[in-house]
């Protein structure tokens, strides 16, 4: 059997996208905010399809409605209530995954309009092949100021991701970033998780990025697997940053 086949999806996909509309909550869920015409998520679901992922939950909670409405009954959906972050999150998807899967891939639904099939296959063979508990996408970034980073030790492990807030002067030097794309082994997610804390970063929320601190702390198996195209990852938080993935999503239209 393929490991795709053994793979659940879980797309995070609850936001208000508050940052697109000057502070204030958008008129539409963060994830219909549309890319050359498209809802973002579109993209990123023809691309799981594309791939062979058959098991994908949706994380929605901010009208919700309108995204079960658009895409209707192709994908499973998880309701986030409140958000409490990723973490939490991937909690509220947990009982809509099918139990069967050995790995569960988790990714945002909101800097993943432009992963290649292939990036997301790798990403899960290299997990299988290395017997991860966690494998991490990430990206060399030119600019990476304002966004996580991967910190290794001498030997090129990885041991944490931290967020901006809390790096040292040395790790503001480190271009590594994450990608917020976690692939988890399923049975060791599901125990672990239920582990994480109110995030001593940020806003107190349960985060992904302390589960790579669980699995550092027990001595066990983390992977990273780097982008090496700068156009596979656009964040998109803010109007402009928007504005940048219309143009770059309709280059690679035109190229096709």
């Amino acid at each position: 059997m393929l490991v795709i086949d053994e793979t659940s999806v879980i797309i995070l996909g609850a936001g208000k996208g508050t940052r697109l509309n000057e502070g204030q909550p958008s008129e539409i869920p963060k994830i219909m905010h549309k890319i050359c015409s498209r809802p973002m998520l579109e993209y990123t679901l023809d691309t799981l399809n594309s791939a062979g992922f058959k098991d994908v939950i949706v994380v929605i909670g901010y009208k919700y409605e309108m995204v079960q409405e658009h895409f209707g009954n192709n994908y499973k959906y998880a309701i986030q209530k409140e958000q409490k972050g990723t973490g939490h999150a991937v909690m509220c998807a947990e009982q809509k995954v099918d139990p069967s899967s050995k790995n569960v891939l988790v990714i945002q639904g909101d800097d993943s309009a432009f992963y290649r099939p292939q990036t997301l296959i790798d990403l899960v063979e290299k997990h299988a092949k290395d017997r991860a508990k966690v494998s991490i996408l990430t990206l060399d970034h030119p600019s990476p100021k304002e966004l996580g980073r991967i910190i290794r030790n001498k030997d090129g492990q990885v041991i944490a991701i931290k967020e901006k807030e809390v790096l040292t002067e040395e790790e503001k030097k480190i271009s590594e970033i994450n990608t917020a794309t976690y692939c988890f082994e399923a049975g060791w997610l599901w125990k672990n998780i239920k582990e994480l804390k109110p995030s001593a970063t940020g806003q107190g929320e349960l985060i992904l990025p302390d589960l790579v601190k669980i699995a550092v702390d027990n001595g066990q198996r983390i992977c990273a697997h780097m982008i090496t195209d700068l156009d596979e990852w656009v964040g998109v938080n803010t109007q402009h940053q928007l504005d940048i993935a219309n143009e770059i999503m309709a280059k690679r239209l035109a190229n096709r």
